[in-house]
């Protein structure tokens, strides 16, 4: 029997987060508020593999709860910020509405940073946390091949997932992002705790590609909903920019389209 390594995972995966979470909370800049969002990402991941071992200690619905309007208020200052990182690339497509673009864009940054601010003097994550190092101090020890056993298990329910899902919406499509990033970090939380998934690169390294052009898909359909929602009343000259955002768009889906043909791919 190999010991604690699950509880190992999870005590670095804690202290990355309370490091991550002053971070954001100093800065609320592009990297801090990515790093904290994918160490939460991974904390679900590792959770959504103990509920399965242990359903009646971990409760991945009940213990991620206090975070999920945290995120969504984050989620707001992200969006934005991906807004103008896209909005760079595409700046050929905007002629003299650029400027104008970043311009609001940083108004409504500031002005969602403001309202983060107000929310969080109300609004604590301490509870989380003491939960947490009480949780760590809970995990158990567990037999290899029941990890083993167990983590096949999901790790198959989530391709199957992945590779049957229909295509035809955005929201089938958004749903495979997070699907594909569960499976990413479930993984790496398997390849932390046994020897033999180290076997499992490869898979790992084609999931993360997947999982990266779903990500650039869904910072132009953020930005394009962003476009759409706030600045096409007040800026003009934007059929441009919406076809290139829609020309690239397609050629994401039409990428990820090709390798999940080939069941080998996860």
């Amino acid at each position: 029997m190999r010991k604690n390594l699950l509880h190992k995972y999870h005590r670095s995966l804690l202290a990355e987060f309370k490091s991550n979470y002053a971070n954001m909370v100093a800065k609320m800049d592009v990297t801090s508020i990515h790093d904290l969002r994918v160490n939460n990402k991974k904390i679900n991941a590792l959770f959504f593999l103990l509920e399965s071992l242990n359903p009646s200690q971990f409760n991945l619905k009940k213990d991620s709860k206090e975070l999920k309007k945290f995120f969504k208020k984050i989620g707001k200052i992200r969006d934005y910020h991906v807004a103008q990182i896209v909005l760079k690339k595409y700046e050929n497509y905007l002629d003299q509405n650029f400027n104008d673009c970043l311009k609001l864009f940083r108004s409504d940054i500031v002005k969602n940073k403001r309202n983060f601010r107000n929310w969080l003097k109300t609004h604590d994550i301490k509870p989380f946390l003491i939960r947490q190092d009480k949780l760590v101090k809970a995990t158990y020890e567990i037999e290899d091949e029941v990890l083993k056993s167990k983590g096949n298990t999901l790790v198959n329910k989530l391709k199957r997932e992945i590779i049957f899902e229909n295509d035809r919406n955005y929201n089938v499509w958004h749903k495979r992002r997070i699907l594909l990033k569960k499976l990413r970090f479930l993984i790496e939380a398997l390849k932390f705790s046994l020897k033999d998934w180290n076997k499992f690169d490869q898979r790992l390294k084609r999931v993360k590609l997947l999982e990266e052009l779903l990500g650039d898909w869904h910072d132009l359909v953020i930005t394009e909903t962003l476009l759409k929602d706030h600045l096409s009343t007040t800026l003009s000259n934007l059929t441009l920019l919406k076809k290139a955002l829609k020309k690239d768009r397609g050629f994401l889906i039409s990428t990820v389209k090709f390798y999940l043909k080939d069941s080998k791919t996860l």
